[in-house]
């Protein structure tokens, strides 16, 4: 059985290998099959032990003996077969329901399994039980749940996932049978992705399970030691952690409808329990990868959203949350996520839909200003790692972008669950193309591990300066990335103990005053100021304010109108612009330290050739002092953190050091150096400031 994963690995780093492990494939598929006791076999039937091709062993089968079997060779027995079928080896339906019987008929009342008949319930051997059960509903069940008539739950996993969640802690303790630690954990990890599941009960068994190993590590070894061999415990210790921090592909939302006091009702969010699971198997395939889905809820801060850039929301009713988890819901978005709902049985679920992307729906709720299109062929979720052509057809996608990313995406017709939940990838490859492509979309095609983040966090560390920013509003899409400044100031808080304090100024009113040591201006599209405003700004940089002003996105739109507005404000001065600063500029090399490396994201790199290592700020000298900062690669989204693709500007990292030498040295007063020329600057709507294709023009 082990075996056989081992085959299975190998093809998912290499398919092309199928003809030399089909044949071993092959024949340790019919030896599994060979070795499963039949009708007849007594509590044994269904079931694998250790001496089965022996003839003495075979005569005590056959006999009904009850001691040679056991669940914990069983369950690999069933792994085995599992990777197999998956590699084109076929398992009669009949034995997948001779092993699911098997496991069935021997669950405890308590949810639990033991190792064998008349021994005590243990974590280890329950884990064994809810993995094979979910093997075994892959193929038994995996087409039940396709035409939306609510949940589906299988009483059985349900029972063994209550008692794990009620003995959470035992997955860490050794138990007896000479089960380990490892071993155990090996079992957490098959169910936790199996499942979905981010805790058992309060008990994050990634985070528990990690730490207790690290713990028990031989540092002089490196390997891990228990009641059983040291390599097995090794071996099962880096596949729990190798496996258990796989990057999330998606986070499939367990959610309520707020009934305003009235009865609960039955909420269909999980009508499809393997779509995200298939997924998420199919992607890792595709990808040579191995990635991990999740179930969350909304009873837990936004920040814990982000194990994946994907949060999945399934169903077939109208949907209604609170206001609460509305703003829980556009926290995750604006700190970089994207919400991505699919409405079971396409047109059937239209009250769904239109309770998600209608005039008073969940979409307007958390963004008013922006608005539902359908994408085009030519969108980047179409054509990045696969390209789709006339299979985008079909699929017709609905987007709410803030200009610079996607928020939202919306499968209201296509339906592409149903063909996830059964596997039915033939003939229907776009459906799950398209997810591949929007994942890689969200990750530049850097895919996070489960314990890494760029979600940052005051650490409530005391602060030793301050400092006001006015962020400016004007008639336009002027806050797109609202989510980037909650982040900058959680980063020069911590490293920096600088209290950054954010308001918004509306331009024109007069209130843009002096205290404000930055003024900020942004966005993704065409604007113009009045000339009030204009005249506000004046007169704020004249009396020692310092502006900085970015393209959203790397807009080419408000890249021209910024360069005209900045021109009609400065007059000759503007023509600085024209020039980007030196690297050695003090902006770079000053507090809170010399930005020793800077990089831009993956769209950005191809459209500047061999210009990536770099900066390209642009600025404005005046009395001797830099007054104005422009960049026409994008800074704002940068902020946020997220590695978006599809985004002309500056990666995260450099976008983020970039702020926060601009905020530091403003705060002590640093920021006085004299402006250094550079390189001559790209034309203003050249291909270095070209804008996405596919974004989106806000309401």
């Amino acid at each position: 059985g082990v075996r056989c994963l081992v085959w299975d690995m190998w093809l998912m780093d290499d398919p092309k290998k199928i003809k030399e492990v089909g044949p071993l494939i092959e024949r340790d598929g019919k030896l599994l099959l060979d070795s499963i006791e039949p009708d007849g076999a007594g509590e044994a039937k269904g079931l694998f032990g250790y001496e089965l091709n022996t003839p003495n062993a075979a005569e005590k089968w056959r006999k009904g003996a009850d001691t040679y079997w056991d669940h914990s060779n069983s369950q690999y027995g069933v792994l085995g077969l599992w990777a197999c079928a998956i590699n084109g080896f076929e398992v009669p339906q009949k034995t997948w329901q001779l092993m699911e019987d098997a496991w069935i008929r021997h669950q405890d009342a308590s949810g639990g399994w033991n190792y064998n008949k008349g021994t005590e319930v243990t974590a280890t051997m329950t884990m064994a039980g809810i993995a094979t059960l979910f093997l075994t509903q892959d193929f038994l069940h995996g087409g039940e749940g396709v035409d939306c008539k609510g949940n589906l739950n299988n009483p059985h996993i349900d029972n063994g996932l209550k008692w794990m969640t009620a003995n959470a802690a035992k997955i860490l303790q050794p138990n007896g049978h000479g089960d380990t630690v490892c071993y155990g954990l090996y079992g957490a990890e098959r169910i936790g992705t199996a499942a979905g599941y981010k805790y058992f009960g309060t008990v994050d068994w990634f985070k528990e399970g990690a730490e207790c190993l690290v713990k028990r590590q031989n540092e002089k070894t490196g390997s891990w030691e228990g009641l059983g061999d040291t390599v097995p415990n090794t071996a099962f210790a880096l596949v729990f952690l190798e496996r258990g921090r796989a990057p999330v592909m998606m986070n499939k939302l367990q959610y309520d409808i707020d009934t305003h006091g009235d009865t609960k009702k039955d909420v269909h969010w999980n009508e499809r329990p393997r779509d995200a699971a298939n997924l998420a198997r199919w992607f890792g395939r595709a990808s040579e990868g191995f990635f991990n889905w999740q179930i969350v809820n909304l009873r837990v801060p936004s920040q814990e959203l982000h194990d994946s850039p994907i949060l999945y929301i399934a169903g077939n009713q109208a949907l209604v949350m609170t206001e609460e988890e509305v703003g829980k819901l556009r926290q995750f978005c604006e700190d970089g996520g994207l919400i991505l709902v699919n409405a079971d049985c396409g047109f059937k679920a239209r009250g769904f839909t239109s309770s998600i992307v209608g005039p008073k729906g969940l979409a307007h709720q958390m963004f008013p200003d922006y608005e539902f299109r359908q994408l085009p062929q030519d969108h980047i979720v179409f054509n990045n790692q696969f390209h789709l052509g006339k299979g985008t057809q079909r699929i017709g996608i609905e987007g709410l972008s803030n200009g610079v990313r996607e928020l939202m995406l919306v499968f209201p017709e296509a339906d592409p669950a149903r063909y996830w939940q059964t596997s039915a990838v033939g003939g229907h490859e776009a459906l799950h193309e398209v997810m591949g492509n929007i994942y890689m979309y969200l990750s530049d095609k850097k895919p996070l591990r489960k314990d890494e983040t760029y979600i940052v966090q005051n650490d409530a560390s005391p602060t030793t300066k301050s400092i006001k920013v006015a962020r400016l509003q004007y008639a336009g899409n002027w806050n797109p990335e609202p989510g980037g400044w909650r982040r900058l100031a959680a980063v020069v808080h911590n490293q920096d103990h600088l209290a950054l304090t954010c308001d918004t100024i509306n331009l024109g009113e007069g209130k843009l005053a002096q205290d404000y040591k930055i003024a900020t201006l942004t966005g993704p599209d065409k604007f113009r100021l009045t000339d009030p405003q204009r005249a506000e700004i004046k007169k704020y940089v004249d009396g020692g304010g310092t502006l900085v002003v970015d393209a959203a996105g790397g807009s080419a739109a408000f890249t021209q109108a910024a360069q005209e507005e900045l021109k009609q404000m400065f007059g000759d001065d503007a023509k600085q612009l024209d020039k980007t600063l030196a690297p050695e500029d003090a902006v770079y090399t000053g507090a809170p330290g010399p930005i020793t490396a800077f990089s831009y994201r993956a769209f950005s790199a191809r459209l500047l050739g061999g210009q990536t290592r770099t900066p390209r700020l642009r600025a404005i000298k005046l009395n001797n002092r830099t007054a104005v900062y422009f960049s026409p690669e994008d800074i704002s989204a940068g902020l946020v953190g997220q590695q978006v693709d599809g985004i002309y500007g500056y990666s995260p990292a450099t976008a983020t050091a970039i702020m926060e030498h601009i905020l530091v040295q403003a705060s002590d007063g640093s920021a006085v150096a004299p402006v250094s020329p550079g390189a001559p600057a790209a034309p203003a709507g050249g291909s270095a400031t070209k804008k996405p294709a596919g974004a989106a023009v806000p309401k």
